[in-house]
């Protein structure tokens, strides 16, 4: 790949990211609206916080917090691919790792869910909740193959920025050697 295309597909990714660092920091302030009027609503009826319900009423408080800043990284990153800085390349390698984990382990608890289903139904220990065996197997071959191509172009992304670091020294004041 030369110069240009190489820089063609930085740009690309780089807005991509922009889109959806913000349509992430807009979810996530959606979120914590929607956290902040159900705790106004059951501040109405005081009821004391047992032991049981601590861990999920901080696993949801700090939810949002996460969400907010992976997107904001993914915003940095775009912003800093898209004008070459060596942040940029930072958050970009920080934030590539991050979503093909994340696609991992949903691929992962995707067909987990889907199986532990097949096995219920076959066991006939309880009846599978929700969606039918064929609409979550649909589901799993429909986003095994989006979130595989995903965190391969994020890894030859990822693999792109670091092997040209030289492309993003805009921010650094040239090197000078003292004759």
């Amino acid at each position: 790949m030369n110069d240009s295309q190489r820089h063609s597909v930085w740009t690309a990714a780089g807005w991509l990211e922009i889109v959806f660092g913000v349509i992430g920091i807009l979810y996530s302030c959606v979120v914590v609206l929607f956290l902040l009027g159900a705790s106004l609503e059951n501040m109405k009826t005081p009821s004391p916080i047992g032991a049981s319900e601590l861990l999920p009423a901080l696993f949801f408080a700090l939810l949002p917090a996460f969400y907010l800043s992976i997107s904001v990284l993914a915003f940095c990153a775009g912003l800093g691919l898209l004008r070459r800085r060596s942040y940029g390349r930072i958050c970009t390698l920080v934030f590539g790792a991050l979503a093909i984990i994340f696609n991992a382990f949903d691929t992962f608890f995707l067909w987990q869910d889907f199986l532990v289903h097949v096995w219920q139904a076959y066991q006939k220990t309880e009846l599978p909740n929700g969606p039918s065996l064929a609409s979550r197997f649909v589901e799993a071959l429909e986003l095994t193959p989006i979130y595989l191509g995903c965190s391969i172009g994020l890894a030859l992304l990822c693999r792109s920025v670091y092997t040209h670091r030289e492309s993003f020294n805009r921010d650094r004041p040239p090197h000078h050697p003292i004759p």
